[in-house]
């Protein structure tokens, strides 16, 4: 994880453009709940340094933020958000400087591994190298199918709330967060604006 970090600011400076904007995440749950105790596991295994919130200590570190009394956090302060657009084109300059070609704008009909390369054929050419790396989605199924390794694609549901209130922005010094709390009523008091 901190690995990852790393990472990012090294790509930031080769790319001259910041990708990564470390303002912490604010993880809120039941302490028995989903998130919160596959969040501490985690962060046991990687070793992150995080402080460990009562929904009253939440309320009074973050003031825009009101916690329901049976929410617990997790505040991860070198956490923050990447650029996703961003970071994807900065991972294409980077490619390019170093060699790699891109063919745009083709659909790839299938590909074919041989002894000591993989051909991959498209609507337009065939392309032959040593490797190949599939980032096929949704499709990878399709793709993969004859090596019949068990994929299942799920769909993750993100959402991103925009708002008015100064005081959850990141500008201002407040952190992304998350939730899986279940009651809606109670859900609607915590406030964010993800949206850049």
């Amino acid at each position: 994880m901190q690995r990852a970090y790393t990472l990012w600011d090294e790509l930031s400076q080769q790319c001259e453009e910041r990708l990564f904007h470390q303002v912490g995440l604010l993880e809120v749950g039941r302490p028995d709940g989903i998130v919160i105790p596959r969040v501490v596991t985690s962060v046991q295994q990687h070793g992150l340094v995080v402080d460990q919130l009562t929904a009253e200590q939440i309320n009074s570190r973050f003031p825009a933020f009101r916690a329901p009394p049976d929410l617990v956090d997790v505040f991860e302060r070198e956490a923050g958000y990447l650029k996703a657009e961003r970071c994807v084109l900065a991972h294409v300059t980077m490619a390019k400087r170093h060699g790699a070609k891109f063919r745009t704008g083709e659909i790839v009909i299938g590909w074919q591994a041989q002894r000591r390369d993989v051909t991959v054929t498209t609507d337009r050419a065939n392309y032959t190298s040593a490797k190949l790396v599939v980032a096929a989605g949704a499709w990878a199924n399709q793709f993969l199918q004859d090596l019949q390794i068990p994929l299942r694609i799920l769909a993750k549901h993100l959402h991103w709330y925009v708002s008015d209130h100064a005081g959850i922005r990141a500008e201002e010094g407040a952190p992304r967060f998350s939730t899986s709390y279940q009651k809606t009523t109670s859900m609607d008091s915590l406030r964010s604006t993800t949206a850049d």
